[in-house]
C-alpha cells in the first residue's frame, strides 16, 4: 500500500514538473523572433596637444538596408598607462562636431585639444553603429 502511494506520488510529481517544461520550451520557442542586428565600427586615435583634428569612421553597412538606423558614440580616454610625461586634462578636450557625413555612410566627429604643448596626447574611442530592423 506504501509503495503504491509512493509511485502514485512520484507519478502526480513527475507530471507536475513536466507541464510547466513543456511551457517553458514552448514560450522560448514563440520568442525566437528574429531581433534587429547591431553592426559596430570602432577606431581609436591619438588627439595631440594644442590640435584641431576630424575623423571619419564608416557606419558598417551603410545604406544597404531600407529602415536601418545610423548613431555613434565618443569615449575620450587617458594616454596608457606607463607613459611618461604630462597627463593631459580630458575636461580640456572639446567635441566640435559629431554626427553624419558624406550622405549618411560616415560617422564625423571633429575635436579640439587644448592642452598645453608638452602634454601627452589623449586618446577617443569613436564607435559607429549601424541598427538593421528584424527581416530586413
Amino acid at each position: 500500500m506504501i509503495r503504491a502511494l509512493r509511485a502514485r506520488v512520484h507519478r502526480h510529481a513527475v507530471a507536475g514538473l513536466i507541464g510547466p517544461l513543456i511551457a517553458v520550451a514552448i514560450a522560448q520557442g514563440a520568442s525566437a523572433t528574429p531581433r534587429a542586428l547591431v553592426k559596430r565600427d570602432v577606431r581609436t586615435v591619438s588627439l595631440r596637444a594644442g590640435h584641431v583634428t576630424t575623423i571619419n569612421v564608416p557606419y558598417p553597412d551603410a545604406l544597404e538596408f531600407a529602415g536601418a538606423r545610423y548613431s555613434g558614440s565618443v569615449r575620450l580616454l587617458p594616454p596608457p598607462a606607463g607613459e611618461t610625461g604630462r597627463r593631459p586634462s580630458l575636461q580640456l578636450i572639446t567635441i566640435l562636431y559629431r554626427g553624419p557625413a558624406e550622405g549618411g555612410s560616415l560617422f564625423r566627429v571633429r575635436m579640439r585639444n587644448v592642452n598645453p604643448p608638452g602634454t601627452l596626447p589623449a586618446r577617443a574611442v569613436l564607435t559607429a553603429i549601424t541598427r538593421v530592423p528584424a527581416g530586413s
